[in-house]
């Protein structure tokens, strides 16, 4: 069971993701996450050392959603071409939540950009690597199960896929529904269907 300090951590933590990722780093003052999270700054400062510290921390909380599912569905039993349909399934299944949550942390941090992208310049890339391996190593599984081409570049693929899924939500962000994110699925579908499985 959690201390009462880490649940005002853990409180202070899902409060200020939810800012940052909708607000953007430089548009979320700590008067704003004091005042959405009911504590005075002293109770913040308590816990992080500054406004860094706990965007940091944040943006690996954010980027924690999308990974935990591309995980389990990596982890699922059965082949390349099961786990890369159970993938797309749980896209579908986050993309309100993700929506609720003001988009891809990973995108918005990016887009956000200017001074404050080195701050979470490490965290982006580590976020997209972890996301490109765990994709890179179900399409090998499909090549070593025979599922998947030969002719498939790993690297490249899981690339793309991880470019349409962020160009999905982009899309469907701009134009404030959900249309081009189903659409860009449908067409992730077709695509494995077509060029991919054997």
């Amino acid at each position: 069971m959690l201390s009462k300090s880490d649940r005002t951590r853990q409180h202070i933590i899902t409060t200020s993701a939810l800012l940052f990722n909708k607000k953007g780093y430089s548009g979320t003052s700590v008067s704003d996450i004091t005042q959405a999270a009911k504590l005075t700054k002293g109770a913040v400062y308590s816990h992080f050392a500054n406004k860094d510290e706990l965007a940091r921390t944040c943006f690996d909380f954010n980027v924690q959603f999308i990974q935990n599912c591309v995980r389990k569905a990596e982890q699922i039993p059965g082949t390349a071409p099961e786990k890369l349909k159970a993938l797309l399934n749980t896209y579908r299944e986050i993309f309100p939540e993700v929506q609720k949550r003001g988009g891809c942390a990973i995108m918005n941090a990016t887009a956000e950009g200017g001074e404050h992208l080195p701050l979470l310049q490490a965290g982006i890339q580590k976020s997209i690597d972890v996301w490109k391996r765990s994709l890179e190593r179900i399409l090998r599984q499909g090549q070593i199960e025979g599922t998947i081409l030969q002719s498939i570049e790993v690297s490249g693929y899981a690339t793309g896929i991880i470019a349409m899924v962020e160009g999905g939500i982009l899309l469907s962000k701009a134009y404030g529904n959900s249309e081009p994110f189903i659409a860009v699925m449908t067409r992730l579908d077709q695509l494995f269907l077509t060029e991919l499985y054997t």
